[in-house]
């Protein structure tokens, strides 16, 4: 019989709710389903809801410490170190999970220690490459995670992209990451629903969906470049852009610029149920990231999962995550709208995308399966 579990999670203080927390929040609910204790530790008010009501005990962080923040969060980290430390200590002793899963960069390294000193095993979770991250500040960021990587038994990536990377970055011996692709809940989008065969509604007036952190380094700007060269296809599509961000103003004043305003909306946060429906009723949907740091891919998956062919950036993660259910672009508007015009013209591409996505998810990306990997991990410790 396995022991009694409890596990801890702390994860990022983040302004939007994106891929991460979409995943750390599926497990928890599958962790809790299955009898694991959880407990949550996050300075993101949105995230600790959304963990309470899936059953987790949640605990709201009062600071934030922020290494890789720029040069103010750099003094305030160790202006707040002490007092972080000491924080961290009580939650953690009084706590004392079986094991502490750590997904935030600046929480891996005040954290990890505390948990060696408690003797409470750790486990990471890398979402995405570090380079970026490791440039920042100096590069103090890559030295204090130098100093604590040797402290969790085992660090988790999403993806092979990832692995490399971190492997190369740091020096970490390949057998100390393991690979646990992420994935959703089938059975609360399309892919439990059997075998999906879209077809196109209108082509001349295709809906296109992206759901994504507005930040400049997505693409959404791209999309929006697209429209105009769409428009002289005969396409004039429309456009939505859900998720939160501090780019609105800046992408509504550059759909204005390029006079597609009317072709685009802007969402803000959307509701899971929200976006199963933009999903439901989408075309294509588009994925054109250029992040350096872009671990995954969630919003990708859960559009395959209903059958919607992906237009997506052919870097980083992205392949491995969109596969056979999608066109892999080198993301700039010119790729994006041709590989448009070419799903939408090509009838028969477009339905054997369409039947490849559900089958994809099922096979590689069921969140019961990344759960289970998760647990075995913990299990093993």
């Amino acid at each position: 019989m396995l022991r009694k579990l409890s596990v801890l999670i702390i994860t990022q203080d983040s302004s939007a709710y994106g891929g991460a927390e979409v995943l750390l929040n599926s497990l928890s609910k599958n962790f809790v389903r299955d009898g694991v204790e959880v407990f949550s530790i996050s300075g993101f008010r949105r995230f600790n809801k959304m963990q309470s009501e899936v059953g987790v005990r949640d605990i709201f962080v009062p600071f934030r410490l922020d290494v890789i923040g720029g040069l103010r969060g750099l003094v305030k980290f160790f202006v707040q170190i002490p007092y972080g430390f000491y924080w961290y200590y009580r939650q953690c002793r009084k706590i004392n999970p079986s094991v502490i899963l750590l997904s935030g960069f600046s929480e891996k390294i005040v954290v990890s220690p505390i948990a060696k000193l408690l003797h409470i095993p750790v486990v990471w979770l890398e979402h995405a490459p570090l380079e970026e991250v490791f440039s920042r500040n100096f590069g103090l960021p890559k030295l204090f995670y130098k100093v604590v990587v040797t402290i969790p038994r085992v660090i988790i990536t999403p993806s092979m992209n990832t692995k490399v990377h971190i492997c190369e970055e740091i020096g970490i011996e390949r057998r100390r990451v393991k690979v646990i692709h992420n994935g959703i809940a089938i059975n609360d989008v399309g892919a439990g629903e059997g075998d999906i065969s879209r077809s196109v509604v209108d082509p001349l007036n295709p809906r296109l969906l992206m759901i994504s952190r507005l930040q400049r380094e997505k693409g959404q700007d791209t999309l929006i470049k697209a429209l105009p060269i769409l428009s002289k296809k005969g396409i004039r599509a429309k456009l939505v852009l859900a998720g939160e961000g501090d780019l609105v103003k800046r992408l509504t004043m550059l759909a204005l610029k390029l006079g597609v305003e009317k072709q685009i909306k802007l969402t803000g946060f959307v509701s899971e149920t929200q976006k199963r429906f933009l999903i439901k009723h989408t075309d294509v949907y588009l994925f054109p990231t250029r992040w350096r740091m872009e671990g995954f891919g969630i919003a990708p998956l859960e559009a395959m999962s209903f059958g919607v062919p992906v237009v997506a950036s052919n870097k980083g993660p992205v392949p491995e995550v969109v596969g056979d259910a999608g066109l892999l672009i080198n993301p700039n508007p010119e790729k994006v709208a041709v590989a448009i015009e070419r799903l939408l013209k090509d009838k028969k591409l477009y339905r054997k995308l369409s039947h490849n996505g559900p089958l994809r998810v099922r096979r590689y990306f069921d969140i019961e399966d990344t759960s289970k990997s998760y647990l075995r991990v913990f299990y093993g410790l």
